[in-house]
């Protein structure tokens, strides 16, 4: 199967590790990931996980049902403007990613210290977060870095949001040449 749509997602959750991890007091996520639309008409996702690393395919159904659950949690999806060239370049780099990327916890708190202190966040392209693993995947077609998260390392899922924001608006970047045809 071949990607035809590609899509990033953000789910808020009123977990305590979910309030743990969130990043800043200006964002409700605490969580994203990347997902495709297949040939088929099925979706699957990627993600990064705690315990397991950069996992996936699995079928978007499964991120519903979490959703679904727990009235507290949402889930918020957005299609990118990707072509789908472009789609199925990103599945095939996520499909290569996973298992050979290890998840990092200690990013997490640095994270946190440098959204309220400004403390360096170490780069680590061998271990990511979910939002990091996401910023990295879609770049450079679509950049969720912003002006003080520089690098993948410190994108958190609400900046990440933000930006996508900001993009949508046409105030981002995104590569033109990339967008989907009739958008």
């Amino acid at each position: 199967m071949k990607a035809v749509r590609t899509f990033i997602f953000w789910v808020y959750s009123d977990s305590r590790m979910a309030k743990l991890t969130k990043f800043s007091t200006d964002g409700p996520f605490s969580h994203m990931g990347i997902g495709f639309e297949l040939t088929d008409g099925s979706e699957i996702y990627f993600e990064a996980l705690k315990h397991d690393g950069f996992v996936g395919p699995k079928p978007i159904s499964s991120v519903r049902k979490y959703v679904a659950e727990n009235t507290a949690r949402k889930l918020v999806l957005e299609y990118t403007p990707l072509n789908e060239d472009i789609s199925n370049r990103k599945l095939i780099e996520c499909k290569k990613l996973v298992g050979t990327v290890g998840y990092y916890s200690f990013q997490l708190a640095l994270m946190g210290l440098s959204e309220r202190y400004h403390f360096p966040v170490p780069r680590s392209p061998s271990r990511v977060v979910c939002s990091e693993a996401v910023s990295r995947i879609v770049f450079p077609e679509i950049d969720l870095r912003d002006s003080r998260r520089t690098r993948h390392d410190m994108v958190n899922p609400n900046s990440a949001w933000r930006r996508w924001l900001e993009i949508k608006c046409g105030y981002g970047y995104i590569n033109k040449a990339t967008k989907a045809k009739g958008e």
